[in-house]
């Protein structure tokens, strides 16, 4: 038996549910934010692979803030690589340390997990690879993503005002909108990390 739902007859209880969860959205992005990457907050991310399998994240952590408490507040995420064999013998992490002030020093970074670490068997050659973003940059970066999207809602609002009408386009830049403001909520919400490659997508 095939069933049908009356969308368009009780369009006013979804639009009522997607105000709510739209406004609910909005209070968690100004006042939590968003959980910005290196890119966008500025910063250094370290790579690091440690020949010890039973490694956590809290292990991790513990060995670095003892060496440099500049680590305290790092981001330390265990990656599960999926295409390298030899990696499936080593605990793989990357370490996220985010500053928008310019006073992170790469090198002597990756000296402090070298040295934390080296308990656990980590030498130099561990290190996977070291990305460091300038505050400056990050923030120009950032600017540039902005501007990025609104560009591309123009240029939608644009086409499709020029291959239909103008109304479709403002339905459907309202649709995108919509979508756009919830996928936003919850990255704010659940504190996702918040990088270039999501702005992109």
């Amino acid at each position: 038996m095939k069933r049908s739902i009356d969308f368009v007859g009780k369009r006013k209880i979804f639009i009522v549910i997607s105000l709510v969860l739209i406004a609910f959205l909005l209070v968690s992005i100004f006042t939590k934010g968003f959980n910005f990457g290196v890119d966008f907050a500025g910063g250094v991310e370290i790579s690091v692979a440690v020949p010890d399998m039973d490694m956590t994240v809290g292990d991790v952590r513990e060995l670095l803030t003892e060496v440099d408490p500049a680590f305290a507040g790092a981001r330390i995420i265990r990656q599960r690589p999926l295409t390298d064999p030899e990696a499936e013998q080593r605990s793989r992490f990357s370490i996220v340390i985010t500053s928008d002030d310019d006073t992170l020093d790469g090198d002597h970074l990756t000296d402090a997990v070298v040295q934390a670490l080296e308990v656990k068997g980590v030498t130099r050659d561990d290190i996977l690879s070291i990305s460091s973003i300038s505050g400056y940059a990050a923030q120009e970066i950032r600017g540039f993503a902005w501007i990025a999207v609104i560009l591309v809602v123009a240029l939608v609002l644009m086409y499709i005002t020029i291959r239909f009408r103008f109304s479709f386009g403002l339905g459907a830049i309202f649709a995108l909108v919509h979508d756009v403001l919830i996928v936003l909520g919850f990255y704010s919400l659940f504190g996702m990390e918040f990088n270039a490659p999501v702005v992109a997508a």
